[in-house]
């Protein structure tokens, strides 16, 4: 999916998050000024198109490059 859009995470941005974030799920900081971005779209050169991209927009930005995906939790059994 690279390359089509960037994904809006509901992660805030904190420039310094991942020097002191847990090894595994990191979810962001509990507040900021701006959501995370993460992977290229197709307005980007072709250098930043990968899943470690990473860019940030203030939560009300729209734009045609940004896309989200739906999910949900598993069902316990």
């Amino acid at each position: 999916m690279t390359g089509n859009v960037m994904e809006w995470l509901w992660d805030w941005l904190a420039a310094d998050y991942y020097s002191y974030s847990p090894v595994e799920s990191p979810t962001g900081p509990a507040t900021g000024l701006y959501r995370v971005g993460r992977g290229g779209d197709w307005s980007l050169p072709a250098t930043s198109i990968r899943l470690a991209y990473r860019s940030s927009a203030a939560p009300q930005y729209r734009h045609n490059n940004y896309g989200f995906r739906l999910c949900r939790k598993a069902a316990e059994q």
